[in-house]
């Protein structure tokens, strides 16, 4: 939702006439272009991102005052109303994700069962569908699937077609995916939903997804929180799925955090290799629900 607005402004407000004479953009089209200063837009981008609009999330009083100042804005361009009742604003309801119970992961290995609550190393999704599944666990790379794709092994050799989930059923099992893909930059396959999707299809009955170490870079691992979009509405997605950390999967995987980071080394270089973790199993319970309405509103205009 926070994107999807950042990007309506700068959309709006670079379309917006910003001259301190407004014109009627049929009438000025071209000379309109050249009233639009570079610091007019930083100055208002500065503005709605400040903390007196505390995130301007849906619904919430930050995102209504941010809605007055582009009202506001608009109207000093020379926009005109264009909602139904004559205003700027054209409401409409939202929710927003509550946290239920419950909500955690167990592991459990011959050497007995750890389990591990909502904080550092565990954070279901918003759009988790609420369950509580237990199963095996399958380890699929990024858990992609893209027979269209072209992509170049370290050996030099071509190969059109990339599948996380090759010669292995997943079915009735817990799959842990990487975060993104291998290099591609590809936002079709390296979406929170996309991965999820992917391994309902594939029969998955819940995901688990951990940071890629290009992500986490130099820096901490740090996991989105439960209540932050993730690409879907809140507990619409086809499975339960939830955040993890690296330290995390790397134990489930019998490896250490350096030794994840080797596998997605290789996967880049070599390509998909999905393994089934033997000997291990999870519990994976997530109920995050959706709140009453909370009342939005859009801001509209005409040019």
């Amino acid at each position: 939702m926070r994107l999807r607005l950042v990007r309506f402004l700068l959309l709006a407000l670079s379309l917006a006439p910003l001259g301190p004479s407004p014109c009627r953009a049929e009438e000025h089209a071209d000379a309109s272009a050249t009233l639009i200063r570079r610091a007019d837009l930083e100055r208002r981008l500065r503005s709605l991102t400040s903390d007196a609009f505390t995130g301007r999330e849906a619904g919430t009083v930050g995102a209504h005052r941010a809605a007055d100042y582009i009202a506001g804005e608009f109207a000093r361009a020379g926009l005109q109303p264009a909602a139904e009742d004559g205003s700027y604003f054209q409401p409409f309801g939202t929710g927003r994700p509550l946290l239920r119970e419950p909500n955690l992961l167990e592991v459990s290995t011959r050497r007995g069962t750890r389990t591990v609550g909502v904080g550092g190393d565990f954070q279901p999704f918003s759009m988790s569908r609420p369950g509580d599944v237990r199963g095996g666990v399958t380890f699929v790379g990024y858990g992609i699937t893209a027979k269209e794709r072209t992509w170049t092994r370290a050996t030099g050799e071509d190969v059109v077609g990339w599948d996380d989930y090759a010669g292995h059923d997943v079915r009735g099992r817990v799959v842990i995916v990487l975060r993104k893909d291998p290099g591609w930059g590809d936002r079709r396959h390296a979406a929170f939903r996309a991965k999820v999707e992917n391994a309902a299809m594939h029969g998955a009955i819940g995901l688990l997804l951990c940071n890629d170490a290009a992500t986490v870079g130099s820096g901490a691992d740090r996991l989105l929180d439960w209540d932050a979009p993730a690409g879907l509405a809140t507990a619409a997605a086809l499975l339960p799925c939830a955040f993890v950390s690296r330290a995390l999967v790397a134990s489930i995987l019998g490896v250490d955090v350096p030794g994840l980071a080797a596998a997605e080394v290789a996967l880049q270089g070599l390509g998909p290799n999905p393994r089934a973790v033997e000997g291990v199993e999870v519990r994976l319970a997530t109920t995050v629900a959706r709140s009453g309405e909370l009342d939005a509103r859009n801001v509209v205009g005409f040019l």
